[in-house]
């Protein structure tokens, strides 16, 4: 259930501006990572609100709910529910201070590209950006279309397309010229760290340079196809290097730990592509202890492969990568995944061990409104599996698992289904009408109806009253 802000943090003080922005937003949940040094605040509002506004947010919140802890961090997720009348185009003119500002908070390099950039709109939801090219704008150029895409199509709602360009260098100009300099240190950095690899190599094998050179070169050639024998060689291997390596369970990654591999079921996976004809994946991975992220950004081409080899939700998967984390949402991910591995369910298998076995005569199935999430083939292939005998399905007031139910037996079984319900008792004797002073319906009367928090005459609060007016068996006001 869903509160407004200031219901939750009554204590909290900021500046009226942004009083009147958060008075309309709502707090959807509040969560805290294991460590307990991360809060996240997750906060939905129909209007935007600019990030100054949520920075200010943040800091209040610290010092009202952890003073003078250093330690925790509280972070403010907003999502816009915005009207009809905005798309990328007009989010852009509105949002774009906010943008910026949040940029310069995360990276200056992120935030000096894209206030240099050149803005142009193809169609309402399609942005052209086109960049300076250069050294620190191809590093950097990959964070600012995935914080972007995640501002435009997670937070504010909207469809949004991405094209990016480079525009070279004015010959002679300063950018160039600096372009030139660093373009020279590192091929100079580059050399001086091959020729210390070499050095080693060559006092134990001496070999003329040349042929160095060819299996150097040739070693470079066959990256792909030794990639690809790697993978033929396990054919549960899904993407990337083989590996063997013990997993780590989820609850104990807590913090940036390096190098990790992690095993888990995948419990949801999506896609978006992004420039380069390239996909970011992004898998939600739990064991059942934790749950954690996966990144990794896959060529177009290779995306049905992935999937064919067992990329799919629900599979079983073990993953190698570096935990980090993402410099967008500030959550713990695995990125850099050098490997994905299908493995089998892990999961241990309950049993009955009893020597007597029971019969379940009280079973609810996911029929059974709010009171049953299980399909009724899942329970009874469970009882069998176990040496059950027997079992009872009792639906509250319905019958609609009894075929599922019937068609669930296996052919010969002596399996029993015992078919039944909780069934309601209503007494038809009961007057509809209490002290009645011989009223007719086709009188005047008033209809009305609240709507409340909850059903406590204690806790709880009225927020809505409605009401009609009734004459001769119509509505009139």
């Amino acid at each position: 259930m869903t509160k407004g802000f200031f219901e939750i943090f009554e204590k909290v003080h900021v500046s009226e501006e942004c009083r009147a922005f958060l008075e309309t937003a709502s707090v959807t949940k509040v969560t805290v990572n294991k460590s307990r040094t991360l809060v996240h605040v997750y906060l939905e509002s129909d209007r935007l609100i600019p990030k100054e506004y949520i920075a200010q947010a943040q800091k209040a919140l610290k010092t009202a709910l952890f003073p003078g802890d250093e330690k925790i961090t509280v972070r403010i997720i907003e999502k816009f529910h915005l009207s009809a009348q905005y798309n990328a185009r007009v989010l852009m003119d509105a949002y774009r201070d906010s943008i910026l500002f949040e940029l310069k908070e995360h990276n200056i390099f992120l935030y000096q590209m894209f206030r240099n950039a050149l803005l142009s709109f193809t169609e309402d939801s399609a942005l052209s950006m086109e960049l300076e090219d250069s050294l620190v704008t191809r590093q950097y150029v990959d964070d600012l279309e995935h914080i972007l895409t995640k501002i435009f199509c997670d937070r504010c709602g909207q469809d949004f397309k991405l094209n990016i360009t480079f525009k070279e260098h004015a010959a002679g100009s300063q950018s160039e010229i600096n372009r030139q300099i660093i373009s020279q240190e590192v091929t100079q950095i580059s050399r001086r760290v091959e020729e210390s690899k070499a050095a080693p190599a060559a006092e134990k094998a001496p070999a003329p340079a040349k042929k160095n050179e060819e299996k150097k070169g040739s070693r470079k050639k066959d990256t792909k196809k030794t990639s690809e024998r790697t993978r033929t060689l396990d054919p549960n291997m899904i993407y990337g290097r083989d590996f063997d390596n013990d997993p780590i369970r989820l609850d104990q990654v807590i913090h940036e730990m390096g190098e990790i591999t992690a095993r888990g079921q995948i419990t949801l996976i999506e896609m978006r592509q992004i420039r380069g004809e390239k996909t970011i994946v992004t898998i939600e991975l739990t064991d059942f202890t934790d749950s954690i992220t996966a990144k990794l950004f896959v060529p177009n081409d290779q995306l049905d492969s992935l999937k064919s080899r067992g990329l799919t939700e629900k599979n079983f998967i073990k993953i190698k990568g570096v935990t980090t984390v993402d410099r967008y949402d500030g959550q713990l991910t695995i990125a850099s995944v050098s490997g994905i591995k299908k493995i089998p369910d892990f999961r241990e298998v309950r049993m009955d061990t009893w020597p007597e076995k029971r019969v379940e005569l009280h079973c609810h199935t996911k029929m059974s409104d709010m009171d049953g999430v299980s399909d009724v083939k899942d329970i009874i292939g469970r009882a069998i599996s176990w040496g059950h005998s027997a079992l009872a399905v009792t639906d509250h007031g319905v019958v609609q698992a009894f075929p599922d139910a019937s068609h669930a037996l296996p052919k010969g079984s002596d399996f029993k289904v015992i078919y039944g319900m909780e069934g309601y008792l209503v007494d038809d004797e009961l007057a509809l009408c209490v002290d009645p002073r011989g009223q007719s319906l086709n009188g005047d009367f008033v209809v009305f109806d609240i709507e409340t928090t909850g059903f406590s005459p204690v806790s709880s609060k009225i927020i809505e009253i409605g009401a009609v007016k009734v004459s001769g068996g119509k509505i009139t006001d």
